[in-house]
C-alpha cells in the first residue's frame, strides 16, 4: 500500500522504496538487553503495519513498543509496559489511531492516540480486558490478540491445549468502549486470526490433521467467519500467510507436488460504471 520494502536485521528496520530499492530510512527498534543476553543476540523483533499509515514494532517479551509512520519513518510514540509482551497489533478508527497488547499477566490493553494518522506522540490506555471479564465464556487463558479498525479479535487456549474460544468485539470509537462481544468454541486450539476485507470478514487459522505426509510448515486448515462468528466457508491445506488485508485467492497444497489456486472472490464489475 506504501511502496515500501522493509528489511528486519538485528533490532534494526530498514525501509527501501518498492521500485527503486533506494534507502530511505533506518530505524532502532528499543530492545532489553537482559533479554538480549540470554537469547545470544538474538533480538526477535515482532511487527505490525496498519496499511499505508503506520507500524509499530517491539522485541518478544520485551516491554516497550515503538510506533513509526510508514511513508517516512517519522517517530509517532511509544508505549512502555509494565509486563512482558506477548503480540500487539495497530489500526485506527474514525477517531483515534489504536494499538492493541497482549502483556504477560494476560490482560489486552487498548492504547489510544487522538489523531487517527498518529501523529501525536501521546499513547493512553483506554480499556483492558482479562479472561475473567469474559462472561459466559469459557475461562481460559488469552494467547493472542489482533486489531482491524473497530474490530478486537482475541484467542483463547485451554489450559491442556486441546481447544480454544475465538472471542470478536466491536470497539465504539467515541467512547473507547467495547459491545458486541461474540464468542466461539473450537473443539480445536485456533493457531491465530486475522481479520480481513476491513474486519467484514474473521479468518481463523487451524494445524493441520496430516501427519503422513506433514505438510511443511505454513499449511493451515483456514475458515472464514463473518463478525458475528457465523462459519462462511473453510478451505484445508492452505498457505496461511498472507501480507495483505485483502484476500483475494487461497494457495492450496494438493499433494507434496501441486498448488492450486482457489479463488474467495471476485469483483461485482470490472468496469468503471455498472448497468
Amino acid at each position: 500500500v506504501a511502496g515500501r520494502l522493509f528489511l528486519f536485521a538485528g533490532a534494526s528496520i530498514y525501509a527501501f522504496d518498492l521500485h527503486s530499492l533506494e534507502e530511505l530510512y533506518v530505524l532502532i527498534v528499543p530492545t532489553d538487553e537482559a533479554l538480549d543476553e540470554t537469547r545470544c543476540g538474538d533480538q526477535e523483533i515482532l511487527a505490525r503495519w496498519d496499511y499505508g499509515l503506520a507500524f509499530l514494532a517491539h522485541q518478544a517479551e520485551g516491554r516497550e513498543v515503538a510506533v513509526w509512520s510508514t511513508q517516512d519513518g517519522a517517530h509517532r510514540g511509544h508505549i512502555r509496559s509494565g509486563c512482558e509482551l506477548l503480540c500487539c497489533d495497530i489500526s485506527h478508527n474514525s477517531s483515534s489511531a489504536i494499538v492493541a497488547t497482549l502483556e504477560t499477566d494476560g490482560e489486552i490493553r487498548l492504547f489510544t492516540s487522538q489523531a487517527s494518522d498518529g501523529t501525536q506522540a501521546t499513547w493512553e490506555c483506554s480499556i483492558s480486558v482479562s479472561v475473567e471479564s469474559l462472561e459466559e465464556s469459557p475461562i481460559q487463558p488469552i494467547v493472542e490478540v489482533k486489531l482491524e479498525q473497530s474490530v478486537l479479535l482475541a484467542v483463547t487456549h485451554s489450559e491442556d491445549g486441546a481447544t480454544g474460544v475465538i472471542h470478536v468485539w466491536e470497539i465504539l470509537s467515541q467512547l473507547h468502549l467495547l459491545q458486541n462481544h461474540y464468542f466461539l468454541f473450537c473443539d480445536r486450539p485456533p493457531d491465530r486470526v486475522e481479520a480481513r476485507h476491513g474486519g467484514q470478514f474473521i479468518e481463523v487459522f487451524f494445524l493441520t490433521d496430516s501427519l503422513n505426509p506433514r505438510p511443511p510448515d505454513g499449511i493451515y486448515n483456514i475458515k472464514w467467519f463473518s463478525p458475528k462468528l457465523e462459519l462462511l466457508f473453510n478451505l484445508d491445506r492452505c498457505v496461511g500467510d498472507w501480507r495483505c488485508d485483502l484476500r483475494d485467492v487461497a494457495a492450496r497444497l494438493e499433494d507434496d507436488r501441486t498448488i492450486s489456486w482457489a479463488p474467495l472472490w471476485r469483483p461485482i464489475c470490472l468496469t468503471t460504471a455498472c448497468s
